[in-house]
């Protein structure tokens, strides 16, 4: 490494080393007047320049392993959370909208619940104390007084994806078709549910199919959401859920996790995207009538899904929720 030729910017003194104890409030790299006056009192964290290019050496392999344990925990929890998505009944079900194999699903489903609750949630409890205390860590690095060297970069300029979309005034969340729990707010274009029962709700008109429609909706608030499309003739939302295990449930939906549903691809129903949205994300919905697609964009963040649609039958944008919130877009 070649020698360290800068000056302290307060004695005007060549650098001769630097502390790294990481409570000291002063500058890390230190001159002997700054070993004398400020870092005097913790001399065994200074360390001479030549020990820099060790220090950044160790600091790679730290890197590299804890992009690695990062990615293991990032596998987990895509693993869980896709296990965790497929339940999504709620306390009072209606049996007798189920199919027969519904039914048998669903109490497969409770079994595995029962064994997941006795034998993996106490696991998981004790994990969730060890990331807590790990991220508390995390913060105090955060707060830690290191300085960042501003290195001097050619600034780029972000192109933003422009989206022009023209609202139908007379889009509104249906009084009719909906959840008893989905309360529409007084004016009109936000919903919410705020108990722990999912619901369903439709937007009124039905969709006109010879034009291209665009609609974005607003994440106020998300515990759980799911939007799309659906085919109001195969749903009864203010008794039941969607049937998602029946080959026809009506829906095509993604839900705030990246988890779909297709009415006319029962294979992909559960399956896990790369998409999800949060609180504040903006959602654009698009109907393709000619590539026959619904697109949902997370104008946030920009990730794009799409599925393939029946255009033949009656389309209506339709929303569940529960513990969240969501407006139209203005």
């Amino acid at each position: 490494m070649d020698q360290i030729q800068l000056q302290c910017q307060i004695h005007d003194k060549i650098i001769v080393g630097f502390c790294t104890q990481i409570n000291c409030q002063h500058k890390k790299p230190c001159c002997f007047e700054c070993q004398k006056n400020d870092h005097n009192n913790h001399s065994a964290d200074i360390l001479d320049n030549s020990k820099l290019i060790e220090m950044l050496k160790s600091s790679l392999e730290t890197i590299d392993k804890a992009r690695d344990y990062f990615q293991q925990i990032r596998n987990f929890q895509e693993s869980l959370g896709e296990y965790i998505n497929k339940f999504n009944f709620q306390e009072q079900e209606d049996f007798s909208s189920l199919s027969f194999q519904g039914l048998n699903v669903l109490i497969d489903k409770l079994i595995q619940l029962k064994y997941f609750g006795q034998k993996l949630i106490p696991q998981l409890q004790e994990l969730a104390k060890k990331v807590s205390t790990i991220q508390s860590d995390i913060n105090k690095l955060k707060k830690s007084q290191i300085a960042e060297l501003n290195l001097p970069s050619q600034k780029q300029q972000i192109i933003q994806p422009s989206v022009e979309v023209s609202l139908n005034k007379n889009w509104k969340f249906s009084e009719s078709d909906k959840f008893k729990s989905i309360n529409i707010v007084i004016d009109g274009n936000k919903i919410e549910n705020f108990t722990n029962k999912i619901g369903f709700i439709i937007l009124e008109p039905e969709i006109n199919v010879m034009n291209q429609q665009k609609y974005i909706f607003k994440i106020l608030q998300c515990k759980w959401i799911v939007l799309g499309l659906c085919h109001k003739q195969f749903l009864n939302l203010k008794k039941a859920l969607p049937d998602f295990y029946s080959d026809n449930h009506g829906t095509y939906l993604v839900n705030n996790e990246g988890q779909i549903y297709s009415h006319i691809s029962k294979s992909e129903n559960y399956t896990n995207k790369q998409f999800g949205f949060s609180k504040d994300d903006e959602i654009l919905i698009e109907v393709d009538s000619k590539q026959k697609k619904i697109i949902w964009q997370n104008l946030n963040q920009k990730n794009i899904l799409s599925l393939k649609i029946d255009i033949t039958q009656k389309l209506h944008i339709i929303i569940g929720l529960n513990n969240s919130k969501i407006e139209i877009s203005k």
